[in-house]
């Protein structure tokens, strides 16, 4: 006659269970890295459009102070001079959805040093909660006009 194990002392499916317990943490842990890579892909990208609209805004300037005329800026990112450019170095952002605010100001009136401040904000939203909210950088360049 065959002898029965007691089931309290069987290892059978230990394995098994483990991974059954450990997989959801492990599948969360993964998640929040890449949805935390996103978010980081998605702030840098912004910075680097807004660092190259206010090189192209104090590059408009610097012309239209050689000539004499008021550099024209605009706040709307589709009517800056260089996006085609912007947008190849940053594809990952929706120019529609992407707000710029660019204003100058004259540092030390009389010794022609000029200051532009260049703001973009960007609505960002990954498809797990919790997420979304606005992305928001500034850069300020300074030149003399």
């Amino acid at each position: 006659m065959r002898r029965v194990i007691p089931l309290r002392h069987s290892r059978k499916g230990t394995s098994t269970l483990e991974f059954a317990l450990m997989l959801p943490l492990v599948m969360l842990f993964f998640i929040g890295i890449i949805q935390y890579s996103f978010f980081f892909f998605m702030d840098q990208s912004l910075q680097t459009f807004v660092t190259y609209a206010a090189r192209s805004a104090v590059i408009e300037a610097q012309a239209a102070a050689q000539t004499g005329a008021s550099a024209p800026f605009s706040s709307s990112p589709s009517q800056v001079t260089n996006l085609g450019t912007l947008l190849q170095v940053t594809p990952a952002l929706d120019p529609n959805q992407l707000t710029l605010n660019i204003s100058e100001q004259a540092d030390y009136p009389g010794k022609g040093i000029t200051t532009i401040t260049v703001t973009g904000t960007y609505p960002w939203k990954l498809p797990l909660p919790p997420s979304g909210g606005t992305l928001s950088q500034t850069t300020t360049m300074s030149f003399a006009s």
